[in-house]
Parts: C-alpha cells; structure tokens; sequence
C-alpha cells in the first residue's frame, strides 16, 4: 500500500534518523493520469487543439451603434421632458444625464477607429 505524500519519512524525521538522499516534496508520477473531458477543458492539455480566439468587432458596427443609441437616448430625453405640463426637478435631471451620456456616445461613436493624431 503506497504511503501518502505527508506519511513519507515522517518516521524517520521522529526518530531522527535521515537518509542519505534528499527527497523532494513533491513527487511526479511517470504515467499520465487520465482525465475526464472536463477536467482536460480546465487544465488545457497541449495534445488537443485550442478554440479559435474571438475576433474584434467591425469598428463600422461599433460607431453606428454607437451613433443610434446616442440618438436614442437625446430623443428618450426630449420625449421625456416635453412630454409632461412641467418638467419636475427628478425629470429634468433624468433627461440631464440622459443627453450627456448620449452625447458621451456619439463622441465615442464620432472617433471610434480613427487613428490618434
């Protein structure tokens, strides 16, 4: 019956008596344990072949989404505003923050992919 890894020498430490050898304290095995398919997915075994790597999106794409929600969230925040007798403060900040995340957006949108100058 094989020893375990702590168990290995520990008589030895206790009655003081040392071996010539020095024993690591991790030892390998020769034969390749076998692994289930997912424990081969979380160890990444080099024998299989490896997913292909995500593309980038379009930098086109990108900018027109952009650009549509921007322009989305200007006409959310007009509909809201003008919409209503009169605008209380809680809607106006709303159509505030509204309008200056759309116009973060279509910044973003404007010089998205465009090299730095």
């Amino acid at each position: 019956m094989a020893k375990p890894a702590l168990g290995r020498g520990l008589g030895e430490l206790l009655s003081g008596t040392s071996t010539t050898e020095i024993r690591s304290v991790t030892e390998t095995r020769t034969a390749a344990p076998r692994l289930s398919a997912g424990m081969s997915t979380l160890v990444n075994n080099p024998g299989e072949t490896q997913p292909p790597a995500p593309q980038a999106p379009d930098p086109g794409v990108v900018r027109a989404s952009l650009l549509v929600a921007d322009a989305v969230l200007t006409g959310g925040a007009f509909l809201l505003v003008f919409k209503q007798a009169g605008p209380d403060t809680l809607t106006t900040l709303l159509a505030l923050l509204a309008l200056l995340f759309g116009g973060w957006l279509g910044w973003l949108g404007l010089t998205w992919g465009r090299p730095v100058r």
